[in-house]
């Protein structure tokens, strides 16, 4: 059977009632297929941590892809941070910008503002920092440490007014999210202004956290995504989406989801999608991607869709994307071994999440298995997705995706 969830067909419905609840509903016939198009583009010279929950940033800002990433100093030692754009064929465009650091740590964040840039990126040792890019992505300012806690991993961010509402993981320990649960383990929130600046303490909103939040600004207040994990003495790896007011107070949860590593959040057409992965155990562990919808004020609208993806060894995060009357869903699947089956499977679904076709294996442009890292992203005509390929030397790669015939 499942495991306890906001699922039907767990011996209780969506809604907690008694019953397995409907079926999946029919696809919409008028949403489009998309599939890769042509070879993918390596980003040369990218060098991705390998943590398959970490997000690689990638943005669109109406005319071309942003990202940006850790990379070694030419010493081998030193990091920098490089920022980059690429139009939809792949092509880069100049100039690449980079910024020395002292010491990367895990995590960068990248949004557009509709007049630049926001950069934030974290440093081992001294917590999160902000820069302000302009349109080319040349810095506009010096950095702004706006979170001064050395524990910081994985910031995440989104635009909120003329500044940004800012999530992270703060944590004393490592590995998995099972090994995370420590007392001084949690998700964390807070404003930052454009400048950089901030006020007050951080909102916790999740005491006993199992990785990373992600977040998405709403018409009346926030959407996170967040990591649960019920205490030190019993760790899981379940996700839940919990709606924040205008001032960032906890108002709804939607409970858990269903027992997983996280996935992604977005706000789309007044709603916002959720997506995340699911290992049902009544398959025999296959892996599915699932989506729900939740309303401006965190209710859930309508029963989760899941969808099989592989039967997978691991799961890790679903991205999420929309775009053409539809949404896109993107997971990893790790090997056992996690070196030589590692794959992204790619997944096209109407605006419920119903799949349109099959799942589809990523082609990379390169030889080795895919090393995580990723992130997705609608672009007018196509999603693009950039991704980690290899796991010794890792490297990056860039796909995009149109309608097929």
């Amino acid at each position: 059977m499942r495991v306890l969830a906001r699922l039907n067909g767990d011996g209780c419905d969506w809604q907690c009632r008694l019953g397995d609840g409907d079926p999946p509903p029919a696809p919409e016939p008028d949403v489009t297929a998309y599939a890769a198009s042509g070879t993918p583009i390596e980003v040369a010279g990218a060098v991705p941590r390998s943590v398959a929950w970490e997000r690689l940033p990638l943005t669109w800002n109406g005319s071309e892809f942003a990202t940006v990433f850790h990379e070694a100093g030419d010493d081998g030692h030193t990091c920098r941070i490089r920022f980059r754009r690429f139009r939809t064929t792949g092509t880069a465009v100049p100039p690449d910008w980079t910024c020395g650091v002292a010491e990367s740590g895990p995590g960068t964040e990248l949004v557009w503002t509709g007049s630049g840039y926001g950069l934030f990126y974290v440093a081992r040792d001294w917590g999160i920092f902000y820069l302000r890019l302009d349109p080319d992505g040349k810095p506009a300012g010096d950095p702004v440490l706006v979170e001064p806690d050395p524990t910081c991993l994985m910031p995440a961010a989104d635009r909120s007014g003329d500044g940004f509402i800012l999530g992270w993981f703060s944590s004393m320990g490592g590995g998995t999210c099972g090994d995370w649960g420590l007392p001084a383990s949690s998700s964390r929130v807070r404003f930052v202004g454009p400048g950089g600046e901030t006020s007050g303490a951080p909102v916790v909103i999740e005491a006993f956290a199992g990785g990373p939040p992600e977040v998405a600004t709403g018409d009346a207040g926030f959407g996170v995504l967040a990591y649960v994990n019920n205490s030190p003495e019993l760790p899981s790896c379940a996700s839940r989406f919990i709606y924040l007011g205008p001032d960032l107070s906890v108002r709804n949860q939607s409970g858990v989801l269903s027992d997983s590593p996280g996935g992604d959040v977005k706000w789309v057409d007044g709603r916002y999608a959720v997506a995340w992965g699911h290992c049902d155990t009544s398959a025999g562990g296959d892996s599915e991607a699932c989506v729900a919808w939740f309303d401006e004020t965190g209710e859930m609208i309508a029963p989760p869709v899941c969808n099989l993806v592989t039967p997978a060894m691991g799961t890790y995060p679903v991205r999420i994307a929309a775009g053409d009357r539809g949404l896109a869903l993107v997971s990893y699947r790790e090997s056992e071994s996690h070196l030589d089956e590692s794959e992204f499977v790619f997944l096209r679904t109407d605006l419920r999440g119903v799949a349109i076709g099959s799942p589809a294996v990523l082609p990379t442009g390169a030889d080795t298995p895919v090393g995580g890292a990723y992130n997705m992203v609608w672009a007018d005509t196509g999603f693009g997705l950039v991704h980690g390929v290899g796991w010794a030397s890792p490297t990056m790669e860039l796909q995009f995706f149109t309608a097929t015939d």
